[in-house]
C-alpha cells in the first residue's frame, strides 16, 4: 500500500470514529478550556468550560443540523435561535467532575460555589441562572466529548451587560470566568 493510500485509510477511517463536522471540533476545542483541582494528592474537582460565542454557536448549529438531519429551513430556525441567544446573554456549557457529589450543584445559593464572568478592566457580573442538563441524554455526549458518567453538564448564564448598560466585553476583549469555593478555584480566560 503506497503512503499516499495509507493516509487516505487512516483519514477514513478516523473520519467514520468521529463524524462531527471538522468546524465543530475545531470551533469547541478553540473555545473550551479545561482544569483540575487538588488537595493532598487527591482530585476534588476537574471542569471542562466551553464559551459560546458567535463562532460557536454557528459551528455548533451546523453540527446539530448534521446530528439530526435538519432541512436547510430548520437549520436557519435553530441558528436563528442560537444568535438570539448569543445577543441576550453570555453563557458556557460547564461540565464538572467532583469528588463529593453534593459538591456538583451550581445553582446558587444552594451551590457551593461562587460563580463570576469579569473582564480585565475589574467589572464582573455574577451567575444569573445555572440550568443542569442531562448527562445520560446521548446528544451531550456527542456534542461534548469530554462528558462521561462522572460528569455533569450544566448550562451557565451571565448578563452581556454591566448595570451602566455598557458591555461587560466587546469584541477584541478578554472574558475570565471564576468558579471558586471550598472544591476548588478555577479560572477560564478567553479572548473574544
Amino acid at each position: 500500500m503506497s503512503r499516499a493510500a495509507f493516509l487516505l485509510a487512516l483519514t477514513l477511517i478516523a473520519t467514520a470514529c468521529n463524524p462531527s463536522l471538522p468546524e465543530y471540533v475545531e470551533a469547541r476545542s478553540h473555545w473550551s478550556r479545561s482544569g483540575e483541582n487538588y488537595r493532598d494528592l487527591e482530585l476534588t474537582a476537574k471542569m471542562h468550560a466551553t464559551l459560546l460565542t458567535t463562532d460557536f454557536r454557528q459551528a455548533y448549529a451546523a453540527e446539530y443540523a448534521r446530528l439530526f438531519s435538519l432541512t436547510p429551513a430548520q437549520r436557519s430556525e435553530f441558528e436563528a435561535v442560537q444568535m438570539k441567544e448569543e445577543a441576550q446573554h453570555h453563557a458556557v456549557i460547564l461540565i464538572l467532575a467532583t469528588r463529593e457529589d453534593s459538591w456538583n450543584n451550581l445553582r446558587p445559593p444552594a451551590g457551593i460555589w461562587r460563580i463570576r464572568l469579569a473582564n480585565r478592566r475589574g467589572d464582573s457580573v455574577d451567575l444569573k441562572e445555572a440550568r443542569q442538563l442531562d448527562h445520560h441524554n446521548p446528544t451531550w455526549q456527542a456534542l461534548y466529548p469530554a462528558l462521561t458518567f462522572q460528569y455533569r453538564i450544566w448550562e451557565l448564564r451571565f448578563p452581556k451587560r454591566l448595570d451602566d448598560d455598557e458591555l461587560l466585553a466587546p469584541k477584541g476583549h478578554h472574558l475570565d470566568l471564576f468558579v471558586a469555593g471550598a472544591g476548588g478555584q478555577f479560572k477560564f480566560s478567553w479572548k473574544l
